[in-house]
């Protein structure tokens, strides 16, 4: 399925997560129940309506979500929960995944997490998301990791780096997705954070075609929503 995401700042259908107890968040897995219905995406019959945050960090050359050099991932969580915050968008970069960097996280505020890589921590933001009742879309921002957006060519590979080929792109979700695809939390796949330039929909060029590549990522068996972003932005 593909569908457009919004985050809009309105009251969210809770999934009855949140607790202080944290003997019931290490054990927390409700039965979630996805289905569609003309346009809309349903949990248990009702629709669901993100409250949510775009969190940046793992697309940059700390490798970790920012804020961790000085303070606890909990406390960012924890504020979250507590302003009744329901999804994130986690962004990261193909980079990211085929390297497996260490990542730039403080121990005195993250004495369990600042050992981590990169994969390894991402995971563990899914899961303490999850402990929390917050969904988790998992968004590719950029191919290498950095924090120029000038570099970016707007497509979703880059045949003058072999690392960057569609092929190892796809192959950098396989192994995103051996790591997290059975978390409940996983609610949403962004295939490509604000394609632009050549970027197009529908044409008659593989190259720039982002509708292929979009359907043959689906086909390769996302079992999760699957997102893309806009190709055009327009203000009136």
């Amino acid at each position: 399925m593909i569908m457009a995401l919004i985050f809009i700042g309105i009251t969210a259908l809770k999934l009855n997560c949140g607790s202080q107890d944290m003997n019931r968040r290490t054990t927390c897995k409700p039965n979630v129940t996805w289905t569609t219905n003309k346009g809309q995406i349903l949990l248990h019959g009702e629709q669901l309506v993100l409250k949510g945050i775009n969190y940046f960090g793992f697309e940059r050359e700390e490798s970790a979500p920012h804020g961790l050099s000085r303070q606890s991932l909990d406390f960012v969580l924890d504020f979250m929960e507590e302003n009744d915050f329901n999804a994130v968008r986690l962004h990261f970069s193909i980079e990211m995944v085929q390297k497996n960097p260490k990542t730039n996280v403080d121990c005195k505020s993250n004495k369990d997490l600042c050992h981590l890589k990169a994969l390894e921590l991402m995971e563990a933001v899914i899961d303490r998301c999850a402990e929390r009742g917050i969904l988790v879309v998992l968004v590719c921002n950029r191919l290498g990791s950095g924090s120029d957006y000038s570099k970016l060519n707007g497509l979703w590979y880059d045949d003058a780096i072999p690392t960057y080929k569609e092929d190892k792109v796809l192959e950098a979700w396989d192994i995103l997705m051996d790591r997290v695809k059975k978390k409940w939390n996983l609610f949403a796949l962004d295939v490509l954070d604000q394609p632009h330039k050549e970027a197009a929909w529908g044409v008659n060029d593989e190259k720039k075609d982002f509708n292929r590549y979009v359907e043959k990522f689906v086909t390769r068996g996302a079992e999760h929503f699957t997102f893309q972003m806009a190709l055009k932005h327009a203000c009136t």
